[in-house]
Formats: structure tokens, sequence, C-alpha cells
């Protein structure tokens, strides 16, 4: 393989400072839920390869020149990373303390501790699951694409400096030893003088060079200077590369959320950077290359950023668009590429401008948004939207002026470290005294404490016995319920709605001197037979069956939130979207039909269970409320406000009515027996949320353990 060359010089480009632009106003925008912007979380990926571009440069140069040193490396990266970011963290760890909950304040407090040791994408991966709370209930969920760079920056230039320096001393690669860089002709230019655009923003150049977000910031290069880089290092950039982008194109449909949280999967996109800063691409030399390879790369951004949507697989094949996209912008610019009508338009002061305060705005336009919410407990206005996304400009502009340009020039190393050790230590025990303090519920009076305490009220196995899978339950791994001795006799069967009720089945079990066996699947209606978007639901209810089977079990009770998988929709202020389900008699690509799916499903379950001699009960759906009913009910009682808001009787029965009349034709034609838990919660027209002041619900549609106990006259007979 033939040698590579690398620009080891510093020019300043406007148009990658355009180019941030461009990526920071779709995320911003996307995240504000502005129309049309529905792709613009492809943002983050655009901000990835210019990092890549930029800081591999940066490195490469310097190991070029045999100037690099790690810790002059990590120097810069915290001149550049830690202000603004830890300033920040400071702000919205006051807001926090001052306006979350407890369980809300103990989920930050986590998200900080991690954010801290720049490990806050592992955190959100690991919270992801069944019940994970929203998105913009996470005041810090943005900085997962820091982590991700930071963790990168980690690893990167020790290994790029460890390939270098072992291919300088194989016998067989003296061929490609380092040389003395020259200047490329189309760049022999007076350096550190900056452009026009720059001191007419008032950018200083004796900042030039420092990275930026992606690399953050401003720095690019104001000369263009050739190097060998050795073959062992491009081929350790390019295998990179294809070893991520496999693992991402994998992950897109077997790991969805490690796939979007984690380095692996997008340590690709920042070696298509790196790849390029190598200049493993050819170089357009002709002015309409450039032109047609700058537009078609901001037509690659755009059409993500307005096509692709939060449904689709990602990062994976769709992430290629931004990438590409980005990369095509910025070979285009190389080689005073900025001549192009992309180049100019990048390049111009507007642009230029959000480009340099994208750190700041990425770090301030999400937290700004999640408070906001919180306070206001509803959806934003469209103005109201458009108001916050001009304080978050202004926060960031703020920041850019105040922490982020004063706080880069030249801090001495011994004194500079142990700043940083001591912001990384302080965001720490912040975090770690929130979580160890339950979230200071002290802050709030003793009604209060009682309501949101119910925000955890759930059995308390719930870790361990629920979300199992097949290979679970084919292991023996099934909690027992009820008594402590014997052998199990029935089975609880179901979703996490089954688990919400199994503290009254349990107790009723143990005082009839009975043990069972629960099996909770995570959003698995118990139906043989039928695949739902889960892809582990019917693996699961197959194992399940077996032991449903099994001649020592003689009843099995089935609950689940059935609405949701008979009409195939969520309800109330939750996400919505259509959950399909399907069986093999299901005619695809026809469309979905739940009724018949669910109606033939149910049947074809109790028809198993009835034949096997099983007596078989029926648990309908508990009432759902549509909104959590624990954090409402606080926030009233925050207000002084108490009004009746339980909903009707009428709202239950419509949502459910398919249900029951299914549930109705069972009991018909096998005899199974139907429990109805809207004739313990129900009265007078309404569906009760609390009791005595406390709530029933733990959110939008579980029951609290408190709120199933008021099951047991209802369930009493069932054992």
């Amino acid at each position: 393989m033939r040698p590579s060359h690398i620009a080891t010089g510093i020019r300043y480009r406007p148009d990658i400072d355009g180019l941030r632009a461009l990526a920071i106003l779709p995320v911003v925008l996307f995240h504000y839920r502005i129309p049309y912007f529905n792709g613009g979380f492809v943002g983050v990926d655009v901000f990835f390869v210019i990092s890549g571009y930029l800081i591999t440069s940066l490195i490469a140069g310097e190991m070029a020149k045999g100037d690099f040193s790690l810790a002059r490396f990590y120097e810069r990266r915290i001149r550049r990373i830690f202000p603004a970011l830890f300033v920040m963290l400071a702000v919205v760890t006051a807001a926090a303390c001052l306006i979350l909950f407890p369980s809300d304040l103990v989920r930050y407090a986590r998200s900080l501790c991690a954010t801290a040791f720049f490990g806050a994408n592992i955190e959100f991966w690991q919270e992801a699951g069944y019940f994970d709370v929203s998105a913009d209930q996470k005041p810090l969920l943005h900085l997962w694409s820091i982590a991700v760079e930071e963790q990168f920056y980690l690893l990167f230039p020790a290994i790029l400096l460890l390939v270098w320096r072992l291919s300088q001393f194989r016998p067989h690669l003296e061929g490609y030893g380092i040389y003395t860089p020259r200047v490329r002709h189309a760049d022999a230019r007076r350096l550190g003088s900056g452009s026009p655009s720059r001191r007419a923003l008032g950018v200083r150049d004796d900042n030039i060079g420092l990275e930026s977000r992606s690399l953050e910031g401003r720095a690019g290069f104001s000369a263009q200077v050739a190097g060998q880089i050795p073959a062992p290092v491009v081929w350790t950039v390019c295998t990179v590369f294809l070893l991520s982008l496999v693992f991402s194109l994998w992950a897109a449909d077997h790991a969805r959320v490690a796939g979007f949280y984690l380095l692996p999967s997008r340590a690709w996109e920042l070696m298509l950077g790196a790849a390029l800063a190598l200049d493993v691409a050819p170089a357009l030399r002709r002015r309409g290359l450039r032109e047609s390879a700058g537009a078609l790369g901001i037509a690659l951004i755009a059409y993500a950023t307005f096509v692709l949507s939060p449904e689709t697989p990602f990062p994976g094949a769709y992430a290629l668009l931004p990438c590409i996209g980005a990369a095509l912008v910025i070979q285009a610019g190389r080689d005073d590429g900025g001549d192009t009508a992309v180049g100019r338009l990048l390049g111009s002061r507007p642009l230029v401008f959000i480009g340099l305060v994208s750190y700041s705005l990425y770090l301030w336009h999400w937290p700004v948004l999640v408070f906001a919410k919180y306070v206001l407990f509803r959806d934003l206005s469209f103005g109201e939207r458009w108001v916050l996304i001009a304080v978050s400009f202004a926060l960031a502009a703020a920041s850019w002026r105040f922490v982020e340009q004063p706080l880069r020039r030249p801090l001495r190393r011994r004194l500079l470290f142990p700043a940083a050790a001591a912001a990384v230590t302080a965001a720490f025990s912040c975090g770690a005294l929130a979580v160890t303090g339950a979230g200071l519920p002290q802050r709030l009076s003793p009604k209060l404490q009682q309501i949101l305490a119910e925000q955890d009220d759930h059995e308390p196995r719930i870790d361990r016995c629920f979300a199992l899978t097949s290979d679970d339950v084919k292991a023996g791994k099934l909690c027992t319920i009820g008594a402590s001795k014997g052998n199990p006799s029935f089975l609880l069967w179901g979703d996490s709605h089954a688990d919400a009720i199994l503290p009254a089945v349990a107790d009723i079990a143990r005082g009839a001197g009975r043990k069972g066996l629960f099996a909770g699947g995570a959003s698995c209606a118990p139906l043989l037979g039928v695949t739902t978007p889960t892809s582990t639901c019917k693996p699961f209810n197959d194992a399940v069956e077996k032991v449903a089977l099994r001649a020592d079990i003689g009843e099995v009770i089935l609950e689940a939130r059935w609405a949701k998988y008979a009409d195939g929709a969520t309800y109330g202020d939750e996400p919505h979207g259509h959950v399909v389900i399907t069986d093999a008699q299901s005619r695809l690509p026809a469309p979905p039909d739940n009724h018949a799916v669910f109606a033939r499903g149910l049947e074809r379950t109790v028809r198993e269970l009835t034949a096997a001699g099983k007596k078989v009960v029926l648990v309908a759906s508990v009432p759902e409320i549509g909104w959590p009913v624990p954090a409402v009910m606080a926030r009233r009682a925050l207000a002084g406000d108490a009004p009746d808001f339980s909903p009707s009787m009428n709202a239950y029965l419509q949502r459910q009515r398919f249900v029951l009349e299914a549930f109705g034709e069972m009991q018909k034609l096998y005899g199974v027996t139907v429990i109805y838990p809207h004739e313990a919660l129900c009265t007078n027209g309404h569906c009760a949320v609390a009791l005595n002041g406390i709530p029933l619900y733990r959110d939008e549609h579980h029951l609290s353990v408190y709120g199933a106990l008021r099951l047991e006259p209802l369930l009493a007979g069932t054992l």
C-alpha cells in the first residue's frame, strides 16, 4: 500500500464552522419538535465526522513533525470541553435540586455521576427498558454523544501513536519513514493571521489549533502541509472503520439501543473523518468536482434531516447519508475549496457564528426544554418552543463569550489538571449525595412525600422476576409466589400488568397455603401463536406454554394490558405508535387487523389450556389513566388545586369494548372465569386514581402495590 499524506498545518476553514451550524440547527429543531425536522438527530453524526477529521488532522500533523504529546492533547481537550460543560452541569444541577421530585432527582443524579466520568452513554443504555421514563424527563440525555467522543479520544490518540512508532522500527516499513513536511503550493500563505470572518467575529488567532466540539469550536487549517503517513496507520483507521460499520449495521436490527448509545457502533463515523484527514479519499482538484461534491453533501444531509424519523433503525445504514454528506462537504472544501458555492454559503457570517457557539448551544438547549416541560407539566405550544430556542441561543452565546473564550487561554498544566479533577470530583459528589439521599425527599412536605412514594411502590422482586427470556423459562428461573413450602400448583402469566397484580395474587395464595409461579414478559400478552413488535415474546410464550401444561399446574391466571394489543394503541398522554400483532393466518403486507389476531390468539390459548384440564382465569384490564398519577397528584397538591380528575367509567368501557366482548365469548364457549378489576376500582361512574389521598397507580396505567391490594376481594375465589 502506498504511503498516505496528511495535512499537518493549521488553516482556518470557516466552511467547517458553517457545517457545524448545519449540524446543530437540525438537532435543536428536532428536539423542539419543529415540523419537518423529524430526522434532525442526524446532526450528531455530522458532528462526529467533523470531529474525526479535525482532530486526526491535528494529531497526525504533530506526529509527522515529531511533536505530538498525549499530555498536551488531553490538556487541549480539557480546555475545550470542561469549562462550558461543567458550568452547565453546575447550573442544571442547582435547578434539578429545586425543581425535580425525588425519584426524578435520583435518576438525574445517576446520569450526573456518569457524566462526570464521560460515561453518560453507558448509563442511558443501561436505563433503557420497559419501565424507562421518556427522553424529555432526562436533562442530561444529550450528553451521551459527548461521552462517545471522549471515550473515543481517550483511546484513539494512544493507538495512533503506538502504531505510528511501531511502524518506524519495522525494517520492511522503512520506506514509509516520516520526512520533513512541505507546504503545498495552493496554501503558501501567511500563517496565523486568521481570515477576515474570524477577525470580524472577534475570534482570537492565538486559539487556532484548539480542538472544538467535533473539533468543538473554531479550529481548522491555516495551511496544508504534506507529510508521509506510515501505511499501518492508514490500515488501522480503515480497519476500525470497517469493523465498527459492520457492527453498526448488525446492531440496527439486533441491538438497537446499544447501537445508538455505545462507541463500537459510532466509531466508524469518527473514523470516516479520520480517513479524510489521512488523505484516503482522492483529492478533488477540479472546481466542477468540488462544486458537485459540496452540493451532493448538503443534499444528503438535508435528505436525512427531512426524511428520516425516530422510527428509522439508526445508526446503521441510514447513518451513511449524513456521514457521507459531511465527508463530501469537508473534502470539497480542501485545497482552497472554500471558493465553491457551498463553501461561500457555509462561510457566511451567520452560519459561522452559529458554528462557533454550537458546542454551548448543544449543551444548553436540551436542559432548557426538559425543565420547561417539567415545570409546566404539559406539552409546549409552537410559540413557546421558539421562545425557548431563543433562550437557548442566548445562553449559548453567553457561554461562548464568557466561559469558552476566556478559559481556552493556556493555563499552566500543574493547575489545569488539578482543576479538572476538582470539577469531576465535585460533579460526582453532588450526584452521589442525591442518589444516596434518595432524591432528598426532605425538601418536600410529608404529604407530597407520601404521594410520590407510590412511584416506586411496585413488587419488590420486579428486577429479577419480570421480563425474563425464553431461556430463563427453560432453565427453570421463574419466580415462585405465595406459600414458601410445597410444589407450585398455579401459574400467573402475562405482561407488566400481571406483575402489577402479583402482590394481591401472592397474598391470597399465602392465605390459602398455595405456591405458584410467575411468568411475566415485557410487553408480551399471553397469547399463543401471536407475534408482537417485541421479537422475544413468541419464544417466551412458547416456553411458558410448556410450564402451563405441566401436570402439577392446576390453575392459569392470565392478565395483560389487553386493549393495547387488541386495538394496537397506547392511551392518553403516552407516546403514540401503532402496536401491530400478527399470527400464522395474517396476510402481509395487508393492513394489520389486531382484532382478528387478538381473538384468534386468545381462543387458541384458552382452548389449549382448558383442553389440558386447566382452570383458566382471565383478569380484564385495569383502568388506564393516561397520565402519571403520583406526579400529577403531587403537582396538584403543590398548587393547592384538588379537583376530581378521575377518568369516567364510560371511557374505560369504550377502551375495553372489544376485549370485554372477547372475554365474554371465552366464558360462554369454554367456561373460563373472568375477573373485572373495574368492579373494585370504578364506582359512581368514575374510576378512582387514589384512595385516602394515596395514589392507586405508580404511573399512567400500572397499579401500585397499594392499588393492587384493592383487588383481593375479586381475586379471592380464584385459588
